[in-house]
């Protein structure tokens, strides 16, 4: 298969960082555990723990790029997304989801924007 031209608006990165999925922006009702396969300003792929969604759900996403130190709490970057495919998969991480950002909550632009650029060296094509 030959691979047509990127149409991604924003590069992707390998990265592996902690994420908590929460379902619903503004009335939480259920929060579920995974972590990125890659990640860029415009969305992720993220592995997660919970195998019942739907696509075009609203979801909240808490990215956790630090481990904190002992006694202190993790900073986390926080975005709003939009889930645009579910593959189901196997094991304890089940569903990987490809969620497209729609919004970010305080300084996250700019923090995985930051973030991102410090690991240009590893952009997926």
């Amino acid at each position: 298969m030959i691979a047509g031209p990127e149409r991604r608006e924003h590069p992707r990165f390998p990265v592996r960082w902690k994420a908590a999925t929460l379902l619903g922006q503004w009335h939480i009702r259920e929060i579920h555990h995974g972590h990125t396969l890659d990640l860029s300003l415009g969305g992720a792929n993220i592995l997660c723990d919970h195998d019942d969604w739907d696509e075009a759900e609203e979801i909240l996403i808490f990215l956790f790029p630090f481990t904190p130190q002992p006694g202190k709490r993790a900073r986390h970057i926080e975005v709003c997304g939009k889930v645009v495919h579910v593959t189901p998969t196997s094991g304890v991480s089940r569903t990987r989801l490809r969620v497209a950002f729609t919004d970010y909550r305080n300084d996250a632009c700019l923090m995985l924007s930051e973030l991102l650029s410090a690991e240009s060296q590893l952009m997926v094509n």
